[in-house]
């Protein structure tokens, strides 16, 4: 049975690569909520136009927008739960068949030391 300083140990790497790519999911958000917001003022300045054209873009810019709000939010609830299903069936599973992980492992890092050895 592993020690909880041995958990520790195999874990730490893991949670270290999953803070920095919630990190990385926070910048993308930041981004397309500035994005969001860029297209929202630019419709709004489309619908005050004395051009009936202009006027339908910014409507149907606006539309746009409010669609790929609604289906990023999706995106994104699906994707958080997938994400969290995932990263708890493999840490059980790691933690379940810790000598599977390692023979996998080994056969991995044979087969690249094999594959860079040929060249």
């Amino acid at each position: 049975m592993e020690s909880t300083a041995e958990h520790a140990e195999t874990t730490e790497p893991t949670l270290a690569r999953l803070r920095a790519t919630k990190d990385s999911l926070a910048d993308v958000d930041r981004e397309v909520e500035a994005l969001i917001a860029d297209a929202e003022a630019l419709a709004d300045r489309l619908l005050i136009a004395a051009d009936p054209a202009v006027t339908r873009l910014g409507r149907r810019v606006g539309q746009a927008v409010a669609d790929t709000k609604r289906a990023l939010a999706r995106g994104s609830d699906t994707l958080q739960r997938q994400a969290r299903s995932a990263v708890g069936a493999a840490d059980h599973y790691a933690h379940q068949s810790p000598w599977q992980i390692v023979g996998a492992v080994a056969i991995l890092a044979a087969a690249v030391g094999f594959a860079a050895a040929r060249r």
